[in-house]
């Protein structure tokens, strides 16, 4: 305990002293001729009281005063409560700033703000020998202040503290801060957040394995370990146990909250320029009745879908939503909740994956060019979905003038000297082996009037009438390997595909031009298709529109980056580096990198309920002992007002006197 301003002190002395003056004048009583007793004897007997009340009466009305006057003064003086210097040497503020911070309750106060309020409260009680450090930690620990005596500073930095839409990870945060305050040991550390001191931050029930495919896992795992900016030296274990946490618990009690916890968009598999999103929401477990919420998807600010969904406290929610590629590059997908409390979850901005026409190369001698291979590849072309170039084989190989280069090559009777291990290849009537390519071709072409199909379900053969099927076998392919057949004749396998060390490979041992049945039907343009869409299935899935969660590091080089919402101006931010932390919610461009950062955190929408708010739990030192601690002006002005209520009631209105 002690005084701020000790030197307005001396009113306690000057009041008192009048206080005690006036208790101990005593008033004689005043002698007055009158006419006649009898009247006055007879009130005196009605009011007569013994001394000893008399004296009781005047000493509680002096106690009353000297209450008045001390707290007064003691107010005036800024009475603090806080440990001895000798008890404790730092302090070390680590305040939690991640998204579920953001919660807000029934008056419109976050959680952080609250947490400012209540370090309003608690910092005047520390004394001035005593230093105070401020951290803040989200998915990786920042000091924002070292040890320092100036509660300006503290003050100001503490100001600056913002709410950030990112996931907490508090081990690696409290870690730190002890190994800190085991520097200036004895010390302590006031946790603030909305967790309780034991609760897991990610719980177990909802492994991210447990939630989703491995092919619709979310972008960036939460397993994902945080990068502190520096390593606090370690301390012994001696100052290690001076150093105590106080866990202050600032949770709603019973929060509403429904949010996105995992977006994927990729393409549909064999469908060009078509999408799909992977979506999963999640509730927070607090309550017995779901929770109704409305998704909306929004394509360039229209809204295109309305659905209504339930959410089971501490429940997910699935679904799957097309998309058209072709509608605009961005979409937006949000969540309205009645009486939702975190909003950082509700809304997730990201890119479409571009769609763009598959480019082909069709190496063949112009001579023998195969009349029905190239209609097939011109109906194909008029649909938009791909852009073919005829190359002659003494020109291979050949790059566009963009400088983009080909997606699929298709060798028709033709192969090069040497093989591209990075080409994804579609090989018709091959002349020799080359490569993965094992084969060995017929001296008599096989005609062949029935097939056998081995795999009708492969992607290749979707739609296309095996049974219906006449060609002509010109090369016997070798079976094995990653190459597996796909039809088979009397001869051995005729058509083959696979994939051989991450290149993919369609081999064809006929001439389709020489065929009877194969090139008159419907059946080559659209197995010709299934093929080309195939072997460029990897690439469209690696085109996913860049969406990332926050937290993500980007590693660009660019000066600087551009951060953009649906209808609103962008904002240009400077980068220090090659590395940036995508802190942010929205659409950003960096140099010539695009995507979209959102948050997608079970750990932070799993809000739990804090049925008895600003908890406090973990060992305390110092004036955490104290019931009463920090500034007691406000207590002590309340005081003042009470007495002098009682007071007033006891002399006036009940007539003690």
């Amino acid at each position: 305990m002690q005084f701020l301003a000790p030197n307005l002190l001396w009113w306690i002395a000057g009041l008192g002293a009048l206080a005690l003056v006036l208790y101990l004048f005593r008033r004689r009583p005043k002698q007055v001729r009158v006419s006649t007793l009898p009247f006055f004897k007879s009130l005196a007997k009605v009011y007569q009281e013994s001394a000893w009340l008399r004296r009781l009466k005047k000493l509680l009305s002096f106690l009353l005063t000297a209450i008045v006057i001390c707290a007064a003064a003691a107010a005036l003086a800024r009475l603090v409560v806080a440990p001895r210097s000798d008890e404790l040497h730092s302090v070390i503020v680590l305040i939690d700033t991640s998204a579920s911070m953001g919660a807000v309750d029934e008056e419109g106060r976050t959680r952080l703000q609250r947490a400012k309020d209540w370090l309003d409260e608690r910092l005047p009680g520390v004394p001035p020998g005593v230093a105070v450090m401020v951290m803040r930690y989200d998915r990786r620990p920042e000091i924002l202040l070292p040890h320092s005596f100036d509660r300006r500073a503290v003050r100001r930095a503490l100001a600056e503290v913002e709410v950030r839409p990112l996931e907490s990870e508090p081990r690696a945060a409290l870690e730190l801060a002890r190994r800190l305050a085991a520097l200036e040991a004895p010390a302590t550390i006031w946790h603030l957040t909305d967790r309780p001191a034991d609760a897991d931050p990610v719980p177990a029930d909802l492994a991210p394995a447990d939630l989703a495919p491995a092919d619709l896992a979310p972008v960036g795992s939460a397993s994902e370990a945080p990068v502190a900016s520096g390593a606090a030296p370690a301390a012994p274990a001696a100052e290690l146990a001076q150093v105590s946490v106080e866990t202050i618990n600032l949770g709603l009690a019973q929060p509403t909250n429904v949010g996105i916890t995992t977006l994927q968009l990729r393409p549909q598999p064999l469908e060009h320029g078509k999408a799909e999103a992977f979506i999963e929401l999640q509730a927070a477990p607090v309550g017995d009745a779901p929770l109704e919420t409305q998704l909306e998807l929004l394509r360039e600010g229209e809204l295109v879908l309305l659905q209504s969904l339930s959410v089971p406290p501490g429940g997910t929610e699935r679904l799957i939503v097309p998309v058209d590629a072709s509608q605009g590059p961005t979409v937006t997908i949000r969540l309205r909740t009645e009486g939702d409390v975190l909003a950082s979850d509700d809304v997730v901005h990201a890119r479409v994956p571009e769609a763009r026409a598959v480019r082909a190369a069709w190496v063949t001698p112009p001579k023998t060019a195969d009349p029905f291979t190239q209609l097939a590849l011109s109906a194909i072309s008029d649909m938009g979905q791909l852009e073919v170039f005829q190359v002659a084989p003494e020109k291979w190989p050949l790059t566009p003038s963009d400088g983009r280069p080909f997606d699929v090559v298709i060798f028709d009777q033709w192969l090069p000297e040497t093989w591209d291990e990075s080409l994804q290849a579609i090989v018709i009537d091959p002349p020799r082996s080359l490569g993965p390519l094992r084969s060995s071709r017929l001296e008599r072409p096989l005609p062949l009037d029935t097939l056998r199909a081995v795999d009708e379900r492969h992607p290749i053969l979707y739609g296309v009438a095996s049974g219906r099927v006449s060609l002509l076998q010109t090369v016997v392919l070798e079976a094995g390997g990653a190459l597996a057949p796909l039809w088979v004749g009397p001869a051995g396998p005729i058509l083959s595909a696979g994939e051989v060390r991450g290149q993919r490979l369609v081999l064809l041992g006929c001439s389709p031009q020489r065929s009877e049945r194969l090139g008159y039907t419907a059946s080559w343009p659209l197995m010709l298709g299934n093929a080309i869409l195939w072997l460029t299935q990897p690439s469209q899935e690696a085109r996913t529109g860049n969406n990332l969660r926050t937290g993500h590091l980007l590693e660009v080089e660019a000066p600087t980056i551009e951060w953009r919402l649906p209808g609103q101006e962008p904002e240009v931010e400077q980068r220090l580096g090659n590395l940036t932390e995508l802190a942010r919610i929205g659409l950003f461009r960096c140099g010539e990198v695009e995507g979209s950062a959102s948050l997608l955190s079970r750990a932070e929408t799993h809000l739990l309920g804090n049925p008895d708010p600003l908890t406090f739990s973990g060992e305390a030192r110092g004036e955490s002992l104290v019931a009463l601690r920090g500034d007691m002006r406000p207590f002590l002005l309340v005081l003042v007002i009470c007495v002098l209520v009682l007071e007033a009631w006891l002399f006036h209105r009940v007539g003690v006197f």
